[in-house]
């Protein structure tokens, strides 16, 4: 028993990654829209650094003029943070997924994304300014937010399963003291 106890984690310590059999629905779900978010942080790294380099600076002219290259950096540096952003974004949230201990700084900034973007969305929408794109990404941003919340708000399921194993260990000795109990009797 002591050797089990020290494998698993409580909920005071560092974090305690659970085995892929022991992971809720809610995780499986979070690690499924971190990775998503990852491939959306790439793809749209690609679109907006290559409409940046087809339509704002010209190809042809860019190895010879080094004013346009330094527009073309500093024009690029807003894509890099974006992508950066939504990178640490998902990354946080699939450390959170594998290991509920650790899902608090995932929650707080999806939590702080969600309520800005609703409001932002809110307020598109009102003036009819909202766009189907901008709405998805607003709409996947709660969503995960919500996902977030359920995996934050259960009980850490590394403690489900050391209670678990503790319980079945208390039966088996109350079971021993009763067969005890019951041979001393006869």
């Amino acid at each position: 028993m002591p050797e089990k106890a020290s494998q698993t984690g409580s909920r005071g310590q560092w974090g305690f990654i659970l085995p892929e059999d022991k992971i809720t629905l809610q995780q499986r779900v979070l690690r499924v829209l971190c990775r998503v978010m990852m491939g959306w942080a790439l793809l749209s790294l690609v679109v907006d650094e290559g409409v940046l380099l087809v339509q704002e600076t010209p190809l042809f002219d860019m190895p010879g003029n080094s004013d346009l290259f330094m527009a073309f950096l500093a024009s690029s540096v807003m894509p890099l943070v974006s992508f950066a952003a939504n990178v640490a974004y998902a990354f946080l949230g699939a450390i959170g997924a594998r290991t509920p201990s650790r899902i608090t700084p995932f929650f707080a900034i999806a939590f702080v994304s969600a309520l800005l973007g609703g409001w932002d969305l809110a307020s598109k929408i009102s003036l009819g300014t909202a766009s189907l794109l901008y709405s998805v990404e607003v709409l996947f941003v709660i969503v995960t937010a919500c996902v977030a919340w359920q995996v934050k708000k259960t009980t850490y399921p590394e403690d489900w399963y050391e209670r678990k194993e503790v319980a079945r260990e208390r039966r088996k000795d109350a079971k021993r003291k009763a067969r005890a109990e019951r041979k001393r009797c006869r």
